[in-house]
C-alpha cells in the first residue's frame, strides 16, 4: 500500500505496507482463542515493526514538516533514518514547541515513554537477536531461558499495555504540538501511524 502526501508541493509516494500488515497479523493472532508459543513470537515482532516502523515515519513527516525547502529531500531521508527511533523520540520531546495550556501533568507523565520503549524493545532484541529460546534439566529441574520466560500471557498483556501507552503519549504530543507557518494535518497522521484499533477486540492489555 502506498499513500500520497505532498510537502511544499512535491508529491511523494511512501509505502505502508509494513505497518498494515503487520497490524493486520497482529488482529488475526489476537483473534485466536489460545495463542501457543510460535503466535507470541510472531505477536511480539509484529508488534514491534507496528511501532518501530509507524513513529520512524511519523518523525520522518514531521522533519519534512519542519524543515526548510532549501534542504535536499533525499539527504534528510537518509540521515534522519540513520538516527536510532527512540533517540528521535527524545529529540521530538525535548526539542520540538508543544502548547500545554492547563494538562502539564499530563505532559511530565507521558514524559515516562522513552523509559517503556526501551523495556517494550527488549523482547524483541532478544528474539531478532537469536537469543536462546529454550528449556534446560539441572540437577532434575527444569530452567526456563529469559526469552522463554517471557512468553506467556502476563508478559503479552504488559507488551500491549507498553505499546498503548507509547503510542497514546506520542498522540497527546502531537496533539499539542505546535503548527506554525506550514499547516500540519495531525489527524492524518494520527491515523496513519498512531492508530490503536487494530488492538480493539483483544483480550490482552
Amino acid at each position: 500500500m502506498k499513500s500520497k502526501t505532498s510537502y511544499f508541493g512535491l508529491a511523494e509516494t511512501e509505502s505502508d505496507y509494513l505497518i498494515t500488515s503487520r497490524r493486520q497479523r497482529c488482529r488475526d493472532l489476537l483473534a485466536q482463542p489460545e495463542l501457543d508459543e510460535e503466535d507470541m513470537i510472531e505477536l511480539y515482532i509484529a508488534l514491534h515493526v507496528v511501532l518501530e516502523v509507524g513513529l520512524n515515519a511519523l518523525f520522518r513527516r514531521l522533519t519534512f514538516w519542519h524543515a526548510q525547502p532549501v534542504f535536499d529531500r533525499r539527504e534528510i531521508i537518509d540521515q534522519v533514518d540513520d538516527i536510532n527511533f527512540k533517540d528521535k523520540a527524545a529529540l521530538f520531546l525535548y526539542y520540538a514547541h508543544f502548547n500545554f495550556e492547563n494538562r502539564i501533568d499530563q505532559a511530565k507523565n507521558h514524559q515516562s515513554i522513552l523509559d517503556k520503549m526501551a523495556h517494550f524493545s527488549e523482547i524483541r532484541n532478544q528474539l531478532l537477536h537469536g537469543h536462546s529460546i529454550s528449556t534446560f534439566i539441572l540437577e532434575g529441574r527444569p530452567h526456563d531461558s529469559n526469552a522463554r520466560r517471557k512468553m506467556n500471557p502476563k508478559t503479552l498483556t504488559k507488551q500491549i499495555e507498553l505499546f498503548r501507552d507509547i503510542i497514546k503519549g506520542m498522540t497527546f504530543y502531537l496533539e499539542h504540538l505546535e503548527s506554525v507557518g506550514q499547516e500540519l494535518n495531525k489527524e492524518d497522521l494520527r491515523k496513519r501511524y498512531l492508530d490503536l484499533s487494530f488492538l480493539d477486540q483483544t483480550k490482552f492489555g
